[in-house]
């Protein structure tokens, strides 16, 4: 399957469509119980890319098959220019077929061009598919998050 990447138009639906599908099925997989809402995710969607966040997609022909939605910053504890990947969601169809590797590269490049120090991605508790994958990227785990409720209905 031949892939291509190039950035996500904003100004095409059928974009902003396709990378608010592939999120919506990541983190409906990752978090079932909770109800996610397609125009709010095209909004924040939409407000990311307005902030200078990028989104990339993977394409088969003219169809979206992956996306990755990344944005630079310094980091304020180390002062390292350092590139956050939000995440990276591939079309079930495709899985397992190269697409995450091709963005992940793609990413990493950007990354460089841009001379960040780091690419840096959280991975949620749990979710031990997208950990494994960030490994064979690479990536090496450097902090933990702990976390206390305050609330009794987390």
């Amino acid at each position: 399957m031949p892939v291509t990447i190039r950035p996500l138009n904003p100004s095409s639906p059928a974009d902003l469509a396709a990378v608010v599908a592939l999120d919506l099925t990541f983190t409906e997989e990752f978090f079932p119980e909770r109800v996610w809402n397609a125009a709010e995710r095209e909004r924040e969607l939409r407000e990311s890319l307005a902030r200078g966040e990028r989104v990339v997609v993977a394409c088969d022909g003219e169809r979206v098959v992956g996306a990755a939605w990344f944005r630079f910053t310094r980091d304020r504890w180390s002062g390292q220019d350092v590139c956050r990947l939000s995440f990276i969601a591939v079309d079930r169809d495709v899985r397992s077929k190269g697409v995450g590797r091709i963005l992940m590269d793609h990413v990493k490049s950007d990354g460089q061009r841009e001379d960040c120090s780091v690419l840096e991605v959280s991975v949620n508790e749990g979710n031990e598919r997208a950990a494994a994958f960030y490994e064979l990227c690479g990536f090496v785990p450097v902090r933990r998050v702990l976390r206390f409720p305050l609330k009794t209905n987390l």
